[in-house]
């Protein structure tokens, strides 16, 4: 359920006053959201509502969460005025084509997705033993998503009538790796397809990273691990963008099992779920740890029909409600029941061995 303006307002607030970004963003993320799926349902007073509280609350950050109240409003102001401006999305430019193609197409959208992840490169510069993608890696180790496959995705999420929330860049290695990280950042902003688009890296290229290509990216995760050389410039670079580039330190991270030695309950919590965008097919349900789950039980997702579809018009029509409830899941790291025995690891950097080609 949307919180009040009020309730919104307060939360927002409270949140910049302690200069906790991340938890500013995930408050508005939500109510935009909502705002989105008011927005398809023809509510468009109650999208509007959403984000001009937000808005109010919080006028001037414009890196990150003045960017969704903004955006929410605008939601409504498409439909009641034609006019994206007049709430000041003149301000942000790269969302431009996003409330367009609302605008456009608001009548043949039928279908919203709060996030996609979109894995874009193998390779990484570390080799952690306990990488939750390591598996994924292993199955193509130079694997790179062309542009070409990137904009057939686009296209085809807009021919569906689907709608985007975010689209989460991750892996299965390290983002800024990828070959086609700029010119990919402007398809998918041109799109339109996507409203929010979310990186997470560990950011040992960061210092690299073109001042146009962050413009692009709406939030980025930096993770911290265990020997990172390149400290002061992370820290630096991100105290200048502290609205959109937010540091996780190693104790923060996810704790997962260690190994998996025996199958945990399913219907389960789903810690990393699907749809996920790996080449040409969609995955349903699933995000990387499934690969791992897959070579536990002696089966290659990537020739499981029931796993994923190729990407093409309706790609997501036939998902079904089986998050958490896959024989996978039951072999999976991201099994909420495995959770409960997992304990708090070193995350070293070295002796992973995920490098070295995989053998079902």
């Amino acid at each position: 359920m949307m919180p009040s303006a009020d309730d919104a307002a307060r939360e927002v607030a409270s949140a910049l006053a302690e200069r906790n970004f991340p938890r500013a963003l995930s408050i508005a993320y939500g109510v935009l959201h909502t705002s989105i799926e008011r927005f398809i349902a023809g509510d468009f007073r109650a999208a509007r509502e959403g984000g001009l509280c937000l808005k109010a609350a919080a006028p001037d950050f414009h890196h990150a969460t003045w960017l969704v109240a903004t955006a929410a409003a605008a939601l409504g102001q498409t439909c009641e005025a034609g006019a994206a401006e007049a709430v000041g999305l003149a301000k942000a430019p790269h969302l431009a084509p996003f409330f367009n193609h609302l605008r456009v197409n608001r009548g043949n959208i039928r279908k919203f997705i709060p996030q996609i992840k979109c894995e874009v490169v193998a390779d990484c510069q570390y080799d952690c033993p306990l990488c939750a993608h390591g598996d994924q890696r292993q199955g193509d180790l130079n694997y790179q998503l062309t542009l070409e496959q990137l904009q057939t995705f686009l296209t085809a999420t807009l021919d569906s009538g689907y709608l985007i929330g975010q689209l989460a860049i991750h892996g299965s290695g390290e983002p800024l790796l990828w070959k086609h990280l700029g010119p990919g950042l402007v398809e998918i902003k041109r799109s339109g397809a996507a409203c929010w688009t979310w990186i997470t890296s560990n950011g040992l290229l960061l210092h690299r990273l073109a001042a146009d290509d962050l413009a692009l990216i709406d939030s980025m995760d930096i993770s911290l691990y265990q020997g990172n050389k390149k400290l002061d410039a992370i820290r630096s670079i991100a105290a200048q963008n502290e609205q959109k580039l937010f540091i996780v330190p190693m104790d923060d991270f996810v704790d997962v099992p260690k190994k998996i030695t025996g199958p945990a309950p399913v219907p389960c919590p789903c810690q990393c779920s699907g749809p996920m965008l790996v080449g040409d097919k969609v995955y349903l349900y699933c995000g990387p740890p499934v690969f791992g789950a897959g070579k536990l039980m002696k089966r290659a997702p990537e020739t499981d029909l029931s796993l994923w579809s190729k990407v093409a018009p309706n790609y997501l029509d036939r998902a079904r409600d089986r998050i958490g409830r896959l024989e996978y899941c039951r072999w999976c790291w991201a099994n909420g029941h495995h959770h409960q025995r997992a304990r708090r690891l070193s995350q070293k950097t070295v002796g992973g061995n995920w490098k070295q080609s995989a053998k079902l």
